[in-house]
């Protein structure tokens, strides 16, 4: 990536006709070099929507990074541009929406907080590395991690910094915060329990054969569950870190990229290959096994249904209980960001679109496509949606089956 330059804010820039939006053909190694980094993309915590206050002030709003270095806001119901801010580089990470309030990460080392309803920025914080780390607030208070090493907490309304934790290596994956305590992996080997209002170390487990943990952990009842590059899926008591079970994923190579969705006393985790485990979160039990086609993204899962994507231009909808397939949809591009759900729409990243489509016809309703003037317009980064006063993130979306 090229060094850092000016950022600059750039409103209302892409051109629109109907309800798709078209930019100039990429080349194959185009196309190649994007797909290698579609790893660094990460997801927010699973959570149900949250009451963010005024729903008057920004409405039917859906919130995208991508490879272009644009945050993108569009109008959920249409997919037209509402506005768009620009940085230096591309944003992999997902936004976080709190009190009308935009906050993402860049490869430009910087997180941004900017206005939901309009795009313009609030306020920047610089980082030493490179920012794929999903944003997470709470009481006022911004976490996220940076490739240099750091695990960060600033204020939320200024920006300035409240505290900051160094592991030992980049710190990609994005902070889980349950009762008071920020749970996050690094590249270090290790997932790292925190306390969340001083910084404070509380305990770290150690993956086996030095391998990364960049996939965000899950947390629920008294488990933290995480996955890593030594194929394993790991659940671990969140009080002490102590290991309770593990499973190891019996795969080509390796379960790491995607985070573990728990809903109903099942473990969901998917691998680079395709395939879709269901764990029993108590024993790490064997339940099921869904044989996707290719890389699989992170799942969402919404009234029973799981929702995943592929690398090979597929949507899957499987039915929770029994992984069976219900159905697949055709994106027409690779599909590894995070679908999220929302008034019956699935919102989804493909290659260079972003698609909403419809649950109940399965038939796309609006395809957005940046226009380019150079580079790569990829959606890597998943979707965060706005309407009605409430934020819908990828993950557990909506109503629990």
């Amino acid at each position: 990536m090229p060094e850092l330059f000016e950022r600059s804010r750039i409103h209302l820039g892409v051109k629109y006709r109907s309800n798709v939006i078209k930019f100039n053909h990429l080349s194959f190694l185009w196309l190649l070099a994007a797909v290698s980094v579609l790893s660094c993309a990460k997801n927010p915590i699973d959570k149900k929507p949250e009451e963010i206050g005024n729903p008057t002030e920004a409405n039917h709003l859906l919130f995208v990074g991508n490879y272009d270095n644009n945050l993108y806001a569009l109008d959920s119901r249409t997919g037209a541009l509402r506005w768009k801010f620009s940085t230096s580089e591309s944003i992999l990470g997902s936004p976080t929406v709190a009190s009308n309030v935009v906050y993402f990460g860049s490869y430009d080392h910087k997180v941004y907080a900017v206005n939901a309803a309009d795009g313009k920025e609030r306020w920047s914080f610089q980082t030493g590395g490179p920012v794929y780390s999903t944003p997470t607030v709470s009481d006022n208070i911004l976490y996220f991690g940076s490739s240099d090493k750091k695990v960060y907490a600033l204020n939320a309304s200024k920006g300035t910094k409240i505290w900051e934790f160094e592991t030992d290596h980049y710190v990609q994956t994005s902070p889980t915060i349950v009762n008071g305590i920020l749970y996050i992996g690094s590249d270090d080997s290790h997932i790292y329990a925190l306390d969340a209002v001083s910084g404070t170390f509380k305990w770290k487990f150690a993956a086996r054969h030095q391998a990364p943990i960049s996939t965000t952990p899950t947390v629920s009842g008294n488990m933290v569950y995480v996955g890593s590059y030594d194929k394993t899926m790991y659940a671990l008591d969140a009080a002490s870190g102590e290991l309770k079970w593990k499973f190891e994923i019996d795969d080509v190579t390796y379960a790491s990229y995607t985070s573990p969705r728990v809903v109903n006393g099942v473990v969901y985790v998917g691998s680079d290959t395709g395939r879709l485990y269901a764990l029993d979160t108590q024993s790490g039990a064997f339940i099921w096994l869904f044989e996707g086609s290719g890389y699989s993204g992170h799942a969402t899962i919404h009234r029973g249904v799981i929702y995943i994507g592929s690398a090979y231009d597929k949507l899957y909808a499987v039915d929770a209980g029994t992984g069976k397939e219900i159905w697949s949809y055709d994106t027409g591009g690779d599909t590894r960001s995070g679908p999220t759900v929302a008034d019956e729409l699935i919102y989804v990243g493909a290659g260079n679109q972003l698609m909403a489509i419809d649950i109940s016809t399965r038939t796309t309703k609006w395809v957005f496509e940046p226009i380019l003037s150079h580079g790569i317009g990829w959606f890597l980064s998943s979707p965060t949606v706005l309407i009605d006063g409430k934020v819908y993130y990828p993950g557990i979306s909506g109503s629990h089956p």
